[in-house]
């Protein structure tokens, strides 16, 4: 009796867990290289529990998909009930070494270059445009999200800057002409940790957030978050949740 009692509840766990929503991933990834930059970018293609290879109602672009960063981006859509997303990560294929991230992430128009020419005209005739089109930067990535947004940009709805470098040769002192804003209702979200002192990243977000309050007219455009606890790595995940689940 022991034994078959055992056999049926052995039966009972395999019958959850064949209930559980299970993940259905489909990935691609292609290289490129961009001659402005002079380097080679992986591209990688995330869809989730998605039957169609278009149509899709968000397509999110984010960089460093190679670094921590990017695999917590990745680990944060790895939701089953979030079905109709496409996730486009970016990572830079050269030597860190010989060519670091700010020799290319602090110039807006190589990387918009990038993504111009080569990787969206690609997602648009592999997988289509979606109406929410967001993109996503940390650390220095999320210094040219913030500047892409201040110089006009009108490929993104959304755009989140994460613990942005913008005390990067003084960027959050930089002035932008808020008419070349995109006039559309395309938004900023920019968040920080509060214990991120010593990398000077708090007192520059917390001195641009007191300059947009005070002088330009896109107050109302630009949100500010400081997550309290967070440092300059455990910043990303909280910052998605606040973006992607405590605003619904």
């Amino acid at each position: 009796m022991k034994i078959q009692s055992g056999f049926y509840t052995l039966l009972f766990f395999i019958s959850l867990s064949c209930q559980h929503h299970k993940l259905i991933t489909d990935k691609e990834a292609f290289t490129v290289y961009e001659n402005s930059i002079n380097d080679s970018f992986l591209i990688k293609i995330d869809t989730y529990r998605h039957t169609k290879k278009t149509d899709f109602d968000r397509i999110v672009f984010y960089f460093d998909a190679n670094l921590k960063s990017g695999k917590q981006i990745r680990e944060f859509f790895n939701d089953p009930f979030d079905s109709n997303t496409l996730l486009v990560g970016i990572a830079h294929l050269g030597n860190y070494r010989e060519k670091r991230r700010r020799d290319f992430m602090n110039d807006d128009t190589k990387i918009g270059v990038l993504l111009d020419s080569i990787i969206i005209p690609q997602i648009k005739d592999e997988y289509g445009w979606g109406n929410q089109r967001i993109i996503i930067g940390h650390s220095l990535a999320g210094l040219w999200v913030y500047q892409n947004f201040m110089n006009g940009d009108t490929t993104f709805t959304t755009s989140i800057a994460i613990s942005p470098s913008l005390w990067y040769k003084r960027q959050y002192e930089k002035s932008f002409d808020s008419s070349k804003v995109n006039t559309s209702n395309s938004m900023l979200y920019i968040y920080w940790g509060g214990k991120e002192r010593l990398n000077y990243v708090r007192s520059a977000c917390r001195a641009l957030r007191i300059s947009v309050f005070t002088k330009l007219t896109l107050s109302h455009r630009i949100m500010f978050k400081e997550i309290k606890g967070k440092g300059h790595n455990s910043t990303v995940k909280q910052a998605l949740r606040y973006s992607f689940v405590y605003s619904q």
